[in-house]
């Protein structure tokens, strides 16, 4: 199961019938308006990969350009460079969630009704039938 969002909906696929989509979004809209809004942030979204990869150039840059200044041994080196690596596994995915959720993932969708589920043919190599458009739209 996949898909992705657009403008006025989303694309889903690998759910086999139109109810278990409706389901779905009605248990999500509702955990959405108790405060769960981790539900919606996606491990595999390009935030957290751009993110983790920011905070490793980051350490590393930053721990360079200290290690050039000072004048340290190789045991100095390999310890800061073991700092680094623990950093980046304890901070690469608290961070690339936090920037999602603040950044790039709108919670307005709580009000979110489906106007109308169907069909559509695939698209993209790696969607796998079937796939639907789930057209939605925002009541204030």
């Amino acid at each position: 199961m996949g898909g992705n969002a657009e403008i006025d909906g989303f694309r889903i696929c690998g759910v086999e019938k139109r109810e278990y989509i409706e389901k779905a979004f009605d248990l999500l809209v509702a955990e959405l308006k108790r405060g769960n809004s981790e539900l919606i942030i996606s491990m595999r979204c390009g935030t957290n990969v751009g993110i983790a990869q920011g905070l490793g150039i980051v350490l590393l840059s930053l721990s360079t350009l200290v290690l050039l200044f000072v004048n340290a041994n190789a045991k100095v080196n390999l310890t800061v460079l073991g700092i680094d690596v623990v950093l980046y596994f304890l901070l690469r995915t608290r961070l690339g969630n936090w920037v999602q959720g603040k950044c790039f993932m709108s919670l307005d969708f709580a009000d979110a009704r489906i106007r109308s589920i169907y069909r559509v043919k695939t698209r993209r190599l790696w969607e796998r039938g079937p796939v639907f458009f789930v057209k939605t739209e925002i009541y204030q």
